[in-house]
C-alpha cells in the first residue's frame, strides 16, 4: 500500500495483524472492540525472484512496523510508530497525517476495510461500512 501518487519501482507489501478475539468481535458486529490492538507490518519487495518474473515477492526483515490501538479511555484510536531495531513503540502526536488520513478515508471504525475483502462484505451486512 502506498500513500502517495508516485509509484516506486519495487512497492512494499504491507500485512495487517489482528488479535483473533478483535477479529471475531469484528466478524460478529462490524466494528473493532475496544482495547483492539491491529500491527500492520511493511517489507521490501522484489521482483525477477525464482520463478516469479513480473510479479512482486516480500523479502527480507521488517522495513517498518505500525500499530493502531483503539482505547476509549484514551480518546479511541492511536497510532504508534515501533522501532524494528529495539522493538518499542511511542505514540505518534495527534498532528500527524495518520489520525486525519484515517478519520477521512477509513471505511469502517478508523480504519481502511475497504481494502481486505472478507471484512468489507461482513461491514457491508452490519451497515457499518462507508464507501470511501
Amino acid at each position: 500500500m502506498h500513500y502517495t501518487e508516485q509509484a516506486k519501482p519495487n512497492p512494499p507489501f504491507t500485512t495487517v495483524f489482528a488479535e483473533t478475539w478483535a477479529y471475531d468481535e469484528f466478524m460478529k458486529h462490524g466494528v473493532w472492540p475496544n482495547k483492539t490492538i491491529l500491527v500492520a507490518e511493511m517489507r521490501k519487495s522484489v521482483t525477477n525472484l525464482s520463478i516469479n518474473k513480473t510479479g512482486y515477492a516480500e523479502v527480507g526483515d521488517p522495513v517498518g512496523v505500525e500499530v493502531e490501538i483503539k482505547d476509549s479511555a484514551k480518546g479511541g484510536w492511536m497510532f504508534y510508530d515501533v522501532a524494528t531495531e529495539t522493538n518499542t513503540a511511542k505514540p505518534l502526536p495527534q498532528r500527524m497525517a495518520c489520525y486525519s488520513c484515517h478519520a477521512e478515508h477509513a471505511a469502517v471504525d478508523n480504519t481502511f476495510v475497504q481494502f481486505y475483502p472478507t471484512l468489507i462484505e461482513t461491514a457491508k451486512r452490519k451497515a457499518t461500512y462507508q464507501d470511501r
